[in-house]
């Protein structure tokens, strides 16, 4: 305990390091603690919240109301002191002394620093003007019988899920009107007047879309070939692709991403004058060289599409992340964090030294490679993946593929895949893909 001193008097206290606090910055003048514990969700809520650094802290200010929005607090790191001081002052001479005693250090702070959501009440308007509360109409807090909760008269009460994308406060700066080109046309000219549009012109990519069984072109469109010649296109780069085209003339995006250097959007600029895009068939999502028909060449069996998928995560199995998801959009109660994109599972040994440079180069290539090659040994760095049939390295299904090579005598053929059944499970820390059915993972090609 600390002694009573003068306030211009130095004083020792005694410092304690193993206490530690969890500090919430709560945005409101606190009068009952009861109440503003409530408003938090109660110590168990803090405690899970708290045990989960990603997550954010709620604070509802109707605790009672289950349609109340939640304004959400961020979890930052800190390293302050928790003080308690007491001040006494003297009857006799008016004199003021104080106490200072430490309680402990605080590594963890909550601040409400965004704004709250729109609040939607359960109200409605009534005939004479005025608003009547329905919120005992709408929720039902104890049992009711059957034909009485189905019989009664309830209003329409349908609140949306959130009004806007983020809570965080934007700077806006007015800016004067772009000046456009002579041959810039305005897209809200063609709108009806009650569309709320925008006044960026279309861009168009110039690509040539074809779905299976459709006449193949033969030529890009004029506008992507001059798009690509421009001044402001990497002629390197172009190069590369004609030379890729050239070994082979069908490819995943991913594939040219990985053997060109060049992101997928610069990649936007190239293509189109180079391939046209399948939507469906065989070679579903791969871009297709100009001139080539893999529908009249039988070697374009091995550069068929497999849609290789794997269901939700269960007990026991390695988190694989997915392809798309909502994980793009930071949600209110969570904030954004990285995510390893690539498990690498050695079968031989499980507890080999770190790797030197060499076989640390190595492995990055494996797993940019892992977007479009199958290993048994590697984990599919998303539950839904395409693979080119020729980059599944498995000699099961390459026997299957090349079975009947050289047997066609009659003119066309028919091509037929089936996604193979895949269980994943753990053994002793390793995982294992086990392909099941595999005589049906496809029927390779079939002369007519």
């Amino acid at each position: 305990m600390g002694d009573w001193t003068d306030k211009n008097n130095r004083i020792d206290i005694l410092y304690n390091g193993s206490r530690r606090f969890l500090c919430v910055e709560h945005p409101a003048l606190i009068q009952n603690h009861d109440k503003a514990l409530q408003t938090l969700g109660g110590i168990e809520t803090l405690q899970q919240i708290f045990s989960d650094s990603q997550k954010r802290l709620p604070l509802l200010w109707r605790p009672d109301n289950i349609y109340c929005k939640p304004a959400y607090g961020d979890r930052f790191s800190v390293s302050n002191l928790l003080m308690k001081v007491t001040k006494r002052r003297r009857k006799s001479d008016g004199r003021e002394d104080y106490k200072v005693e430490f309680c402990g250090h605080i590594d963890t702070s909550y601040r409400f620093q965004a704004m709250a959501d729109f609040q939607y009440l359960p109200m409605q308007l009534k005939p004479d003007g005025q608003y009547e509360n329905i919120y005992n109409k709408v929720v039902i807090d104890h049992l009711v019988p059957r034909s009485k909760y189905f019989d009664s008269d309830v209003p329409l009460y349908i609140p949306p899920l959130t009004f806007s994308r983020v809570d965080k406060t934007i700077d806006f700066n007015f800016k004067l009107p772009i000046k456009h080109g002579p041959s810039y046309k305005n897209p809200d000219d063609d709108r009806p007047a009650h569309y709320i549009g925008t006044v960026r012109q279309r861009r168009t990519i110039y690509t040539v879309f074809v779905n299976y069984g459709e006449t193949l072109p033969t030529k890009p469109q004029p506008e992507a070939v001059e798009r690509m010649n421009s001044n402001f296109v990497n002629k390197e780069c172009k190069e590369k692709l004609e030379k890729l085209f050239e070994m082979k003339p069908v490819y995943l995006k991913v594939e040219l991403e990985h053997k060109t250097g060049t992101s997928i959007m610069k990649l936007k600029s190239y293509l189109p004058a180079m391939a046209f895009y399948w939507l469906d068939g065989p070679w579903r999502a791969q871009w297709n060289k100009f001139g080539f028909d893999p529908t009249k060449n039988p070697s374009a069996k091995i550069y068929q599409t497999i849609d290789f998928r794997i269901r939700q995560l269960r007990p026991g199995q390695w988190w694989i992340k997915a392809k798309r998801g909502a994980g793009r959009l930071v949600q209110y109660n969570q904030t954004a964090h990285n995510q390893k994109h690539n498990v690498k599972i050695s079968l031989q040994s499980l507890g080999d030294q770190k790797q030197d440079s060499e076989e640390g180069q190595e492995d990055k290539l494996q797993e940019q490679e892992a977007l479009y090659k199958f290993r048994p040994d590697t984990v599919p760095p998303q539950r839904m993946m395409y693979y080119p049939a020729q980059y599944v390295e498995i000699p099961e299904v390459q026997k299957l593929i090349h079975k009947n090579d050289g047997r066609l005598k009659r003119k066309g053929y028919k091509v037929q895949i089936n996604t193979p059944s895949v269980q994943c499970e753990r053994r002793e820390s390793a995982v294992h893909l086990q392909f099941t059915r595999l005589d049906k993972l496809m029927h390779a090609v079939e002369a007519l």
